[in-house]
């Protein structure tokens, strides 16, 4: 059983980690959110077991569950990709009662790099290479390697566009919103961005969720506009056909990004309090990061405290719609 409860990025990181599992003919359950649950419901590899923290004694559940599951245990490996005092609570819990059978589960937990991430924070761009966070997949990958659950190592993934019939007309996808503000462009960049593109000739397909600040300011500005159309969605076959018509995908350090990668679709991912060196970098070589110049970037891994007194989260308002339209110009077969 896989532990990843959330967010949406970690989740679709670790996946390619629980598919190996599937490969090497495990049986593979994934205990997640009920607000994540859509992103693994569709995957044959994979069987999602929600855990509600939406119900009352959220707490209470979380202990009776895994004290139930300490008797019964179905599995021989719990592998803890969350790594936080809950599910370190559960572990002990889990412990103590298989004392008293005579199961025997083994509980591998994934480390994180804490006093990597401190180190780059600090030192910045002047961190030599080796002392970096690693790509949280690959650590995910590794944990299974070094355990010896499996010997393969992961494949990149397949360009799903490659089986589909070539559409001379992709469009340019928009991913304006995050989970944490801070790591969002601002809208009215987004806006330009899209103006300059419509005006080339490009189709745009914003993709979000209703409530989303970025998101609901682009339908207001848009929502006239033939060549902008809006995508919210819960359904992971409905976000991914709709991500399939896009030939770049553009947005700031979020988890839908990473689904269009496991696409195969080139991603033009802009990092302001964030870097691509935190582990949560993008995966295709063919993708482009863009990220801040500016000194104090990058300062923590969500930007949800911007210490600067002057120029408020300058790294993301620095950079220029000029620059990201040029990263989309070199990633699509119609250049503006």
């Amino acid at each position: 059983m896989v532990i990843r409860l959330s967010s949406l990025g970690d989740i679709i990181l670790t996946e390619y980690a629980a598919e190996l599992l599937h490969q090497n003919d495990y049986t593979v359950d994934w205990l997640v959110s009920e607000k994540f649950f859509w992103l693994l419901d569709s995957n044959p590899k994979i069987k999602a077991l929600v855990f509600d923290r939406s119900l009352p004694r959220k707490f209470r559940r979380w202990i009776r569950f895994f004290w139930d599951l300490s008797q019964h245990s179905p599995y021989s490996y719990i592998i803890d990709y969350q790594n936080t005092p809950r599910t370190f609570l559960a572990k002990i819990i889990f412990k103590i009662g298989q004392l008293f059978t005579k199961r025997s589960t083994k509980w591998l937990t994934l480390s994180k790099p804490r006093l990597s991430r401190f180190l780059y924070i600090a030192l910045k761009r002047l961190l030599p290479n080796p002392l970096r966070p690693k790509a949280y997949s690959d650590r995910a990958i590794e944990l299974l390697v070094k355990n010896g659950l499996i010997d393969a190592q992961l494949n990149p993934p397949k360009d799903l566009r490659a089986v589909q019939s070539k559409d001379q007309d992709l469009k340019i996808g928009i991913i304006p919103s995050s989970a944490w503000p801070a790591k969002e462009w601002p809208c009215e960049q987004y806006a330009a961005l899209i103006d300059s593109l419509i005006q080339v000739g490009r189709e745009v397909s914003v993709f979000g969720m209703k409530g989303s600040t970025n998101f609901d300011k682009l339908i207001n500005r848009f929502e006239k506009a033939a060549a902008v159309s809006f995508i919210s969605t819960h359904s992971r076959k409905d976000l991914e056909q709709a991500l399939l018509q896009c030939e770049v995908v553009v947005g700031g350090d979020t988890g839908l990004l990473h689904v269009a990668e496991r696409l195969g679709i080139n991603v033009v991912m802009i990092y302001g309090p964030t870097t691509k060196s935190f582990g949560f970098g993008l995966r295709r070589s063919e993708s482009v990061a863009i990220e801040a110049d500016v000194w104090c970037s990058p300062c923590s891994k969500d930007g949800s405290f911007c210490f600067r007194f002057d120029h408020k989260y300058a790294c993301m308002k620095g950079i220029s719609k000029q620059r990201v339209l040029s990263a989309v110009e070199s990633k699509t077969s119609k250049v503006p």
